[in-house]
C-alpha cells in the first residue's frame, strides 16, 4: 500500500520528491512518528503500541488481565475527554488546568493511548461480552467509554473545522460512528446469517480488504477524484466510479500481495 500511495502522491506533487525516501521508510517500518506517505498512517503507531502492551501481558501469562487493562484504559481516556469538555464549558475543577499541558506533548501523548484509548476499550470489552463470559456490568463501562468517544469526535470536528475553515458536522460523525459500533455487534450476533448470501470465504475476503482499503482510500481516492474532475465528470458520478475502483485495488492488494 505504501509504494502505491507514494507513487500517486509524487505524480500529483502532494509533497517534494526529496521527501520520498524518508516517507516510504517511515511507512514500511511503521515508524511511530511522521511524515509518512499518507496522513492516515498516523493511527498505526497508536495501534501497534496497544498491541505491544497486549503482547507483554500475554508474554507474562496474565492474559486474563487484558480485559481489566482495557477497562482502566477506557476509563482514563473517557475521563480525560469529559474533563476536556468540562474545561471548554468552564466547569470549575482544579485538574482541568493541567489538561492543555498534556496536549503539548503532541505525538508522544497520542502514543500514550490516553486520547484514543476509549475506542480500544470499547472493542476489547465488547469482545469479552459477546464472545466470552463477562459481567453485564461491563455494559455500563462501554456506555461510559462511548460518551468519552462521542466527546472526542465532537472536539475533533471543532478542531478540524477551525484548522480548515470548513464547518464539520460533529453530530453526523457521531451518528456514523455509533452505527459502525452497532454493525460490529450485529456482525458477531448474526454473523452466520449475514454471511449466508456469500460464501464464508468471500465474506472473509471482504472483511480482509478493509485494512488495505483504509491505507489506500485517501490517496488513491483523491487522485481518482481529481482525474475525474479534470475530465469534467459530475462529482456524484465520479464518486460512484471511484468507490468500487478503490475497493477493487484494495482487493488486489489483499489477494495477490498480502498473501
Amino acid at each position: 500500500c505504501a509504494p502505491i500511495s507514494l507513487l500517486l502522491s509524487l505524480a500529483f506533487a502532494a509533497y517534494p520528491s526529496s521527501e520520498a525516501l524518508t516517507r516510504i521508510a517511515r511507512s514500511v517500518l511503521l515508524w511511530p512518528k511522521g511524515n509518512w506517505v499518507d496522513g492516515v498512517y498516523w493511527t498505526l503507531g497508536i495501534e501497534i503500541f496497544f498491541y505491544f502492551v497486549v503482547f507483554i501481558l500475554l508474554a507474562l501469562n496474565v492474559g486474563r488481565t487484558i480485559r481489566w487493562f482495557c477497562v482502566i484504559l477506557g476509563t482514563i481516556s473517557s475521563t480525560y475527554w469529559l474533563l476536556q469538555w468540562g474545561m471548554q464549558n468552564q466547569v470549575e475543577f482544579p485538574l482541568l488546568q493541567q489538561l492543555p499541558q498534556l496536549n503539548s506533548f503532541g505525538r508522544y501523548f497520542e502514543l500514550s493511548l490516553i486520547p484514543h484509548g476509549c475506542y480500544f476499550a470499547i472493542g476489547a470489552v465488547l469482545y469479552v461480552l459477546l464472545c466470552e463470559s463477562g459481567s453485564r456490568l461491563l455494559w455500563l463501562a462501554i456506555g461510559y467509554f462511548t460518551v468519552g468517544a462521542c466527546v472526542e469526535i465532537q472536539a475533533t470536528a471543532l478542531a478540524q473545522g477551525s484548522n480548515t475553515q470548513f464547518q464539520m458536522n460533529g453530530l453526523l460523525a457521531q451518528t456514523l460512528w455509533l452505527l459502525s459500533v452497532a454493525v460490529l455487534i450485529l456482525s458477531v450476533k448474526f454473523g452466520d446469517r449475514l454471511s449466508k448470501p456469500l460464501s464464508k470465504l468471500r465474506a472473509r475476503d471482504l472483511g480482509s480488504i478493509t485494512y488495505p482499503l483504509y491505507l489506500l482510500h485517501t490517496t488513491v481516492g483523491a487522485s481518482l477524484l481529481f482525474l475525474s474532475s479534470k475530465l469534467g465528470l459530475n462529482p456524484w458520478i465520479a464518486l460512484v466510479l471511484v468507490l468500487p475502483s478503490v475497493v477493487l485495488i484494495s482487493y488486489l492488494v489483499h489477494k495477490y500481495c498480502e498473501q
